[in-house]
């Protein structure tokens, strides 16, 4: 199957017998996990704490709330903790120990 029946299968341009769908849908697997990003978590800081952003998109892994109204006066965010991917791009994270 060429690349451009299987693209063509996949936008559903052409009526493909379900084993070319398999076979296309395959391909796309195959070509996606060539495509892997790799990035690594940048320490950042603004008023709210310290949080991790993606090197590869640039975007901040969620923050969660954290207050203790018995100490704190005002809300302080926390990032959740550094995870193998990027929840945003799916880069993987090489500084991410196993």
């Amino acid at each position: 199957m060429t690349k451009e029946l299987a693209i063509q299968i996949l936008r559903g341009e052409v009526l493909g017998t379900n084993e070319q769908t398999h076979k296309a849908v395959f391909m796309a697997i195959k070509a996606l996990k060539n495509e892997q990003k790799y990035g690594r978590w940048i320490k950042m800081s603004d008023a709210d704490g310290i949080y991790w952003a993606c090197s590869e998109c640039g975007e901040d892994l969620p923050r969660v709330s954290q207050y203790n109204p018995q100490f704190d006066l005002f809300p302080r965010l926390k990032s959740i903790d550094k995870t193998d991917y990027c929840p945003n791009c799916g880069a993987r994270m090489d500084d991410v120990k196993k």
